[in-house]
């Protein structure tokens, strides 16, 4: 994304973590947490260091297995996915049948497109006005609220 307020985002593109790399993290999460006497993960977040609807197959895959009655057994409404703004993939979670009834979160960090073509670069693809749409045909679509 290289937003200027973000680190790794100047970092630049290095890769994308696979379905299964990014279930491996819950997996040491859990042995770490219930080794410390502490409960079981039953919150997810997908936020930072890379846009997660960039990575959508491989989120799509880990969430399917998060939620499986096989591993984790974690509810689509502890799972959050959080993203910069990227219109056609919100659009794409809204008709997606597993990710629709996740949570969405927007991180507009900023209301005026001005400062947002400052601070995040794909602003320039995807306008303030455009992302807005986007959440209100979600909120319509699936009849759930997006956290901003």
């Amino acid at each position: 994304m290289a937003c200027t307020f973000c680190e790794t985002g100047r970092m630049g593109h290095l890769g994308d973590l696979t379905a299964g790399e990014i279930v491996e993290q819950i997996v040491h999460a859990e042995r770490f947490a219930l080794g410390q006497g502490q409960r079981r993960v039953r919150n997810i977040v997908f936020m930072g260091m890379g846009e997660p609807l960039d990575n959508y197959d491989a989120v799509h895959h880990a969430v399917e297995c998060m939620m499986s009655d096989a591993s984790f057994r974690i509810r689509a409404n502890r799972i959050t996915i959080s993203t910069v703004g990227v219109v056609p993939r919100i659009r794409q979670l809204a008709a997606d049948a597993v990710l629709r009834h996740v949570n969405l979160a927007v991180s507009l960090h900023s209301a005026t497109q001005a400062v947002r073509l400052r601070i995040v670069p794909t602003a320039q693809a995807y306008p303030v006005e455009k992302l807005v749409e986007s959440i209100k045909e979600y909120c319509d679509s699936t009849g759930r609220d997006v956290m901003a």
